[in-house]
């Protein structure tokens, strides 16, 4: 498992080899991402005068909008990649 090269703030984004010549992206949201999510909000808000899409209170509900936008994308034809899984990790999970 690699870092990508394209992160965001809040989320840690990792590319993985799965050796078969294929590859998986893997996001872990971590306890700022609700925190980024507010500023990027607040921003747009302030330059658009709109507020954009729902604020998103939990970084659970943050995976569940966004795997559920790209099935929505996929059905619809869009070429995402497949949502394999969409869960939370406990404290005792985390390896730091």
């Amino acid at each position: 498992m690699v870092p990508s090269p394209h992160q965001t703030w809040g989320a840690a984004h990792y590319t993985a080899d799965m050796g078969d010549g294929e590859t998986l992206a893997v996001s872990f949201y971590g306890r700022d991402a609700t925190d980024a999510q507010l500023l990027s909000k607040a921003w747009r808000f302030v330059f658009y005068r709109h507020p954009g899409a729902p604020l998103a209170l939990t970084r659970i509900q943050q995976v569940d909008h966004e795997s559920s936008i790209t099935q929505l994308a996929a059905r619809a034809g869009a070429r995402v990649p497949e949502v394999l899984a969409a869960s939370t990790l406990a404290p005792a999970a985390m390896p730091w």
